[in-house]
């Protein structure tokens, strides 16, 4: 223990003059406090005192670093992770979410729509964007799906209104819909959010741990199964693109030959071939 506790300390000496600021990288900075909270708390038996939540002292990376945290300001909001996808793409952010068992906001911020995917403990629990295709919003899947007739989709998307819920939310409550249903039709809604998701290439994307909105759908999907199933759907069209790619080009490649062709080998008229023919010395004589 005595050989490892100076072998951290050692690393710490090295390491803390090259860690950014706390707010240059505040998640970088959330998951070092998480893991030296575990050291802490290990250390309890050797005496170490365990700062208690109402303790209004610096984390204890700061007083490891021997550096003051500085003040806070209350009119930003504080983002634990930020970045755009051209460095990390998002389906990789909001699969390292899952895997990590965060809970929290995901905000993509894409030229066209706006995403936010709510998180706890790794779970994906709502999705939604400010611009979703009318062929995708709730409503129309559930009249694709024969789950609504389209005489009564009107009517209860202003009784939902009128209840202050969420469409599904509401249906499911009011007996409309069963809880199996509602999941079915969510899924297909995510996943195609998922696929134009995947489509933003220059986006922002910024997460705020424990953050929650306030009404969600209790969405029950898997996002490994989302992200696998768009990559999917995205082969697909690519290598429907290049056979059409293919095709144009083999058409091209026809339609040259054929004009390349010398033109002995193309048929003539009749008044064509007696023009060619040659002409005997008794007639030229005549």
């Amino acid at each position: 223990m005595v050989l490892r506790c100076r072998e951290l300390a050692g690393f710490l000496e090295e390491a803390l003059p090259h860690l950014p600021a706390r707010s240059d990288s505040p998640f970088l900075h959330g998951q070092l406090d998480d893991v030296l909270r575990r050291l802490q708390l290990a250390l309890r038996p050797l005496g170490v005192e365990e700062r208690t939540p109402t303790e209004k002292s610096p984390s204890f990376l700061s007083r490891l670093a021997g550096k003051k945290q500085p003040p806070k300001g209350p009119s930003a909001p504080r983002y634990d992770m930020e970045g755009n996808a051209w460095t990390i793409p998002a389906t990789e952010v909001v699969g390292f979410l899952s895997h990590s068992c965060k809970t929290g906001l995901l905000w993509v911020l894409a030229p066209s729509e706006t995403f936010v995917l709510e998180f706890a403990r790794g779970n994906l629990v709502h999705a939604t964007s400010n611009a979703p295709p009318a062929a995708f919003r709730l409503g129309e899947i559930l009249l694709r799906e024969k789950l609504l007739e389209p005489t009564e989709l009107a009517q209860l998307i202003d009784l939902a209104k009128a209840a202050d819920d969420l469409l599904g939310s509401y249906l499911m409550r009011s007996g409309r819909l069963q809880h199996s249903e509602l999941q079915r039709v969510l899924t297909l809604q995510v996943q195609q959010l998922f696929h134009r998701l995947m489509d933003a290439q220059d986006a922002l994307f910024r997460f705020q741990e424990g953050g929650q909105l306030l009404r969600s759908q209790g969405l029950e999907v898997n996002i490994t199964h989302l992200l696998l199933e768009s990559a999917h759907q995205k082969d697909e069209e690519r290598q429907a693109r290049e056979g059409t790619r293919r095709g144009v080009a083999d058409l091209f490649d026809a339609m040259a030959a054929d004009s390349s062709e010398p033109d002995a080998a193309l048929p003539r008229s009749e008044g064509e071939a007696q023009a060619a023919e040659p002409v005997s010395p008794s007639s030229s004589s005549s």
